[in-house]
């Protein structure tokens, strides 16, 4: 074997370990990555017009103590809407706007009339309770007393790691023996979107404080959802997410969250 034959199979075997060894980072990488999104809350950057509950009049800013932290909420009061909704389509850039316009009926008078009852409002996976604001309009609209509530994690709620309805369904059943020693009127009712859908079948599952829940689009497994987590990791580390990555990474997750995603039971109304 002469020396450029040498050189030419010890760059080979050298390309060889290199290619194992960023692969194996790779793997080990993204199950720390995406164990880390499994249980740890990540609010995204809410737009300005998606903030309808920070200049909506009637509404106040509390925060509930449970047994387990602080729930963040924003309380509005019973009162007619005006409701102006845009929506355009720019076929050339592909894109669509769409602006919402929210202004009471009587901004000098809220309803006078008693509440029909209180609606707590649970928001989706990586948001906060502000995303809510035209459902709380809705019900207020129609004469409910709401309450959008930070899920714990998230907004200005407590919480360091996500269960899945393990633990957050004591806090929202907390938040409401808290409402009902406050004196907010029944009956008492859940409404929730995606995971705060789920996370409202969860709380109403093992108390009958809740009169109704309505959940839109909720997930009946957190395994299922967590499978899905492979979208939210880096372009790089995407080819290293799968069956194996993601079993790890709902390991590491368990350890980290105390909890056991595999034994979280889809709730039973």
């Amino acid at each position: 074997m002469d020396l450029q034959e040498y050189l030419t199979l010890a760059v080979i075997r050298t390309a060889r370990v290199v290619v194992l060894l960023f692969t194996a980072i790779g793997f080990a990488g993204c199950s720390h990555y995406v164990a880390h999104l499994i249980v740890s809350p990540n609010d995204r950057h809410m737009p300005v017009d998606e903030r309808l509950l920070d200049g909506m009049p009637y509404a106040d800013h509390v925060a509930f103590s449970v047994d387990t932290g602080s729930v963040s909420t924003t309380l509005v009061a019973p009162q007619q809407f005006e409701f102006d909704y845009a929506f355009t389509v720019d076929p050339e850039n592909r894109s669509v706007t769409s602006a919402l316009t929210l202004q009471p009926a009587d901004p000098q008078l809220a309803m006078t009339a008693s509440p029909h009852g209180t609606v707590v409002l649970l928001h989706g996976f990586a948001l906060n309770r502000h995303v809510m604001g035209l459902h709380a309009a809705m019900f207020a609209d129609a004469g409910f007393t709401t309450v959008a509530a930070d899920l714990p994690g998230f907004g200005d709620s407590t919480g360091d790691y996500l269960t899945y309805g393990e633990q957050e369904r004591l806090v929202i059943n907390g938040l409401q023996k808290r409402l009902q020693e406050a004196g907010f009127p029944p009956p008492f009712m859940l409404f929730g979107l995606s995971y705060g859908g789920a996370m409202a079948l969860h709380s109403a599952a093992i108390t009958d404080a809740w009169a109704g829940v309505i959940a839109m689009q909720p997930y009946n497994d957190a395994r299922e959802v967590i499978a899905n987590f492979e979208r939210f990791a880096p372009r790089a580390l995407r080819p290293f997410v799968g069956g194996i990555t993601i079993a790890r990474a709902i390991s590491r997750a368990e350890r980290r969250g105390d909890i056991l995603v595999s034994k979280v039971h889809r709730p039973r109304l």
